[in-house]
């Protein structure tokens, strides 16, 4: 069961953000804000279904040689042991640092989009005011009486 998770969670979950993130990186400027973009797809499935994701599905992937492990009962010398602690620290290792990145990241990459996508749909042609020249006066600098530096 361990083995089915990891490829059915991975594929759910890992394969469309690794699709939408090469959409985003081969998309044009002028298409990234535009409806459901690859930017609009990448920062939706990071933010939402594989921030979620991560934590709750690749925790099964957790959780199934745990379950391996209490079925043997604490016999090293019993077929699967090994491949069941392995399975544990090494899934265990990736839950983590894949929960954590998208923790860490996703807020900075929802920033990115709002500056790059809501910002460019605010700005507004301002009209271009007349130049004021202010004559420059020339006096000669006063000089403060206190000051030992002049």
């Amino acid at each position: 069961m361990t083995y089915l998770f990891i490829w059915l969670f991975y594929l759910i979950l890992a394969v469309p953000a690794m699709i939408f993130w090469i959409w985003q990186l081969v998309e044009q400027d002028e298409h990234r804000c535009v409806g459901a973009s690859g930017t609009w797809l990448f920062n939706m499935w990071s933010s939402y279904a594989h921030l979620y994701g991560s934590w709750i599905l690749y925790f099964v992937t957790v959780l199934m040689p745990i379950l391996q492990l209490s079925q043997i009962n604490g016999d090293i010398f019993a077929p699967g042991w090994i491949n069941a602690i392995v399975q544990v620290s090494m899934m265990t290792l990736t839950w983590l640092a894949t929960g954590i990145i998208h923790v860490m990241f996703v807020p900075a990459l929802n920033q990115e989009y709002e500056d790059r996508c809501n910002s460019a749909a605010v700005v507004e042609e301002v009209p271009a005011e007349e130049a004021i020249v202010a004559e420059a006066i020339e006096e000669e600098p006063t000089v403060d009486e206190g000051n030992d530096w002049d």
